[in-house]
């Protein structure tokens, strides 16, 4: 992660003072998005009395790759896009992520949508490495109660790690996403502003 937990805020800050037309719906996505990002980049652990380092550990990592999802899904509605688009291909991540999601037994989850279970059925046959959409099954696995550390190997310091490392790419995504957002509409106002 960058020194700055969202680089080129200030930017968009100074950038929405000046354009009042970007709209308040627009700016509340921002900022959620911005508090949703934060949160996720700044977790490092959750506590809870009387449960095991190992347990702890592996809900952290659900929780954090929640979270990092939330985020780019509220910046993706701020760009008026969606997640469910992005394309994020990491191959050593997607290999490392078909085991913790077959242990997960997914192929026979209800939770999914006919769409997701059958893209994740391509992804964990090695028909894609886009990690994008290990990262939607198992945020639906955490936000709707399947998720567990013992059934997605994320008891293992590398299981957990895999998925930290899964919510640590979503944000490195959503942020570069921001900042070409950022980039494009500040170069936009000033082009503008030389025209007239």
């Amino acid at each position: 992660m960058s020194e700055k937990v969202l680089p080129y805020w200030k930017d968009f800050c100074d950038f929405k003072r000046e354009k009042e037309s970007i709209g308040t719906d627009k700016v509340s996505k921002f900022n959620r998005f911005r508090a949703r990002h934060r949160l996720a980049v700044k977790l490092n652990a959750i506590h809870a009395d009387g449960l095991s380092e190992q347990v702890l550990r592996g809900y952290t990592s659900g929780i954090k790759l929640m979270l990092a999802y939330s985020a780019a899904e509220m910046l993706g509605d701020a760009l008026d896009e969606t997640v469910k688009q992005w394309e994020i291909t990491d191959k050593d991540l997607a290999l490392s992520l078909r085991g913790v999601l077959t242990r997960a037994g997914v192929n026979s989850n209800t939770l999914f949508s006919h769409g997701l279970r059958s893209r994740l059925e391509e992804f964990l046959n090695g028909k894609t490495d886009n990690v994008r959409i290990a990262a939607t099954a198992i945020r639906v696995m955490v936000a709707h109660g399947s998720f567990t550390p013992s059934g997605t190997d994320t008891l293992t310091i590398k299981g957990a790690q895999t998925v930290s490392r899964l919510a640590d790419l979503i944000l490195k995504e959503a942020e570069k996403r921001f900042v070409d957002y950022v980039i494009s509409q500040t170069q936009s106002a000033s082009d503008n502003s030389e025209d007239g």
